[in-house]
C-alpha cells in the first residue's frame, strides 16, 4: 500500500533529521582531527607522536617534577614516572569538535517528537542528558588524558563510567529542577 500523503513530510523529516545528526558527527570529529592533527585522517605516527608528548623521538626532553604549582598550568604530558614535559597540544580542537557535533545534534532534535516523548518521563530525560552532557564529559576526560600521555585501557573505561555517572547525575538534576516544572506548568495551562 503506498503512503499517505501526510506520511511523505514525517518520513522525509525523520531523514533528514538523520542525516543532519550524522553529518554533524562526522564534521565535528572533522574538525577535531584537523585541529588536533592537521589533517583530517591522522597517520599512526601522528598518534603516536601525540603518545610522545608532540616532541620528536631522540630529542633531549626538559623534564620538570610534577608539583601542586605546576599542575595548573599549561598540558604537561607524562615522559616517565613523575617527569612531565610541556606539551604542544591543548584542548581547544576538542571543544571545538564538541560545539560543532552537539550544535548538529540540538539542529536534529529542534521542534521534533524525540524532543516530546524524551521529556515524558525521567529515563527519557536522564537517557538524553546523558547523551548531550556524559558523552562530550568521557570524550573530554579522554582527550585530556591521552594528551598528557596517561591513557590506559582501566583509565579509558573508568573515565566513561564516571563521565555517563555524571551524565545520569545532571539528568536526574534537570528531570526534578526543570522537566517537572515546566510540565507541572503546562498541564496548568491547558486546565
Amino acid at each position: 500500500m503506498p503512503p499517505s500523503i501526510q506520511e511523505l513530510p514525517t518520513r522525509r523529516t525523520g531523514v533528514i533529521r538523520a542525516v543532519t545528526a550524522v553529518l554533524g558527527l562526522l564534521v565535528g570529529l572533522g574538525v577535531y582531527s584537523y585541529g588536533m592533527f592537521h589533517t583530517l585522517m591522522p597517520t599512526s605516527a601522528e598518534i603516536k607522536d601525540v603518545e610522545h608528548c608532540g616532541i620528536a623521538v631522540g630529542t633531549p626532553l626538559k623534564s620538570e617534577p610534577m608539583t601542586a604549582s605546576r599542575s595548573t598550568g599549561s598540558f604537561l604530558c607524562q615522559v616517565a614516572p613523575d617527569e612531565w614535559v610541556n606539551t604542544p597540544y591543548g584542548s581547544g580542537p576538542l571543544f571545538l569538535g564538541l560545539a560543532t557535533a552537539l550544535g548538529f545534534g540540538i539542529l536534529a532534535l529542534y521542534r521534533s517528537s524525540v524532543l516530546r516523548l524524551a521529556f515524558a518521563s525521567a529515563q527519557r530525560v536522564i537517557t538524553l542528558v546523558a547523551a548531550f552532557w556524559g558523552v562530550p564529559m568521557t570524550l573530554l576526560n579522554l582527550h585530556l588524558t591521552f594528551i598528557e600521555g596517561t591513557l590506559t585501557p582501566k583509565w579509558a573505561l573508568r573515565t566513561a563510567f564516571y563521565g555517563m555517572l555524571s551524565g545520569v547525575v545532571v539528568g536526574l538534576i534537570m528531570w526534578y529542577l526543570v522537566s517537572r516544572l515546566l510540565r507541572a506548568r503546562i498541564a496548568a495551562k491547558r486546565s
